[in-house]
């Protein structure tokens, strides 16, 4: 009987850790902590990888409080304390390092691009401690606004010498091409100094006038950086803009896009026609927003009419079951409503022309869709479309003007805007209650 009830006893003896197996057990613990602790702060994953420095200050952080714990709770059992102040010290000193580090590259005159490289991995590294660590006597915020208020300091010196060299295009390319090194290679700062580019392009053209925007650009596009600046400062993109409807004069120009048209059962004289019509419905349009836009101060037009006066272009056509009807006095008047569409488009991007409104050639800068297009779009659309029709009567056959929306493939060559027509036509359709589905290569373009 004794023996029966002390066997299960024996048994849970057998799973007991000894004194010696916990201690053991501790020090494993404690050595797994130690190594969290003492690592590099800076290798080439936290450089590379925001996450993995917040891991590494987050596991810091918590190897410092278990430690501290274990030291509390057990502070009897080991022969010796755990030297949690001499973990604490070293740490510091790390920290120090950094903050020496990142000081000196930030007190640099200029900084070049390995500079940047380390000043940024310094920063970097001391933010994630900031955000992660909280131990006595470390202060990494008062070292982390000085460097920026250093870096800082050099762009408004860039902006100084922007003031004093107006006249010099040279000099004023040049100063802003070191400020935009600035927000390339420090991108905590990136936004602040790129505001900071606007606002110094800003007071350029309000000193030199719009027009100096075009010379400013010749100097800029020589360098890489400067084609960056100009294709990300709305003051300088305009421009780029504007030089890119220059190239493209010929697509613009419909003597030259109706000769170099071909195609099967086609009617030039009557694309002719629909894109003068087209043609001075969408000036009319643009004259009267714009004249208002001027008239009223304003940078942003309502269009709140004009999107009106487009449905009710649309809503004249007539819908069955399952089936839309274009009949033939829509179709006349298909370049009419596609010029109230891209009227709509032109005055929503008037960014650039409000950029560069005082100056004689401001409407260059406004986005409007050139000669090519339009006639893509008609084509798209069965405009100028020839069809064979039988006489019965005389028994024979000649080619008339198709009323029919006839199904069409239209080429139109690379970087002449494609997605532009692609969306217009897809816009005509959806208007008059076609369900439209338009398939792109490029996510960007669609």
């Amino acid at each position: 009987m004794n023996h029966n009830l002390s066997k299960p006893f024996s048994q849970e003896m057998t799973n007991i850790v000894s004194y010696g197996d916990m201690i053991s057990k501790l020090e494993q613990i404690i050595n797994h902590l130690w190594s969290q602790i003492n690592v590099e702060f800076i290798s080439k994953e936290t450089e590379i990888y925001e996450a993995k420095r917040e891991e590494l200050f987050k596991d810091l952080m918590n190897a410092i409080i278990t430690l501290r714990k274990i030291t509390m709770k057990f502070r009897d059992i080991f022969p010796s304390p755990i030297d949690i102040d001499t973990f604490e010290k070293e740490i510091r000193a790390k920290v120090e390092k950094m903050k020496s580090q990142l000081l000196t590259k930030a007190s640099k005159d200029e900084l070049s691009t390995k500079d940047a490289d380390d000043f940024r991995r310094y920063y970097n590294h001391l933010l994630s401690f900031e955000k992660n660590v909280s131990l006595s006597g470390i202060d990494t915020r008062q070292i982390l606004d000085e460097s920026q208020e250093k870096i800082l300091a050099k762009v408004e010196s860039l902006k100084k010498e922007i003031i004093s060299s107006i006249s010099n295009v040279v000099a004023v390319a040049a100063a802003l091409m070191a400020i935009k090194f600035y927000a390339e290679n420090l991108s905590m700062f990136e936004k602040h100094i790129n505001d900071e580019i606007d606002n110094a392009l800003k007071y350029y053209k309000s000193r030199q006038g719009a027009a100096s925007i075009t010379s400013l650009s010749m100097e800029l596009e020589k360098t890489d950086i400067g084609a960056r600046l100009i294709s990300e400062h709305s003051s300088l993109s305009g421009e780029d803009w504007r030089k890119r409807r220059e190239k493209m004069q010929k697509q613009d120009d419909l003597d030259y896009v109706l000769k170099n048209l071909t195609g099967d059962d086609l009617t030039k004289n009557v694309l002719r026609s629909r894109y003068t019509t087209y043609r001075e419905k969408y000036d009319e349009l643009l004259s009267t927003f714009l004249s208002s836009m001027t008239k009223n101060d304003n940078t942003e037009p309502d269009l709140e009419v004009l999107v009106t006066q487009t449905k009710l272009l649309a809503g004249k056509v007539t819908h069955a079951s399952d089936s839309v009807t274009w009949n033939g006095a829509f179709k006349d008047n298909i370049p009419e409503l596609v010029a109230h569409i891209f009227a709509i488009w032109t005055l929503k991007n008037t960014q650039h022309y409000n950029a560069m409104r005082g100056i004689d050639a401001a409407r260059a800068y406004l986005l409007m869709p050139h000669v090519g297009q339009v006639i893509a779009i008609f084509r798209l659309l069965g405009i100028s479309y020839e069809k064979l029709e039988v006489s019965k009567a005389k028994n024979s056959t000649k080619k008339i003007i198709s009323d029919d929306l006839v199904n069409n493939l239209v080429e139109v060559g690379t970087g002449e805007g494609k997605s532009v027509v692609l969306a217009i036509t897809a816009c005509v359709f959806a208007l008059t209650g076609v369900d439209v589905n338009c398939s792109c290569y490029s996510e960007v373009l669609s």
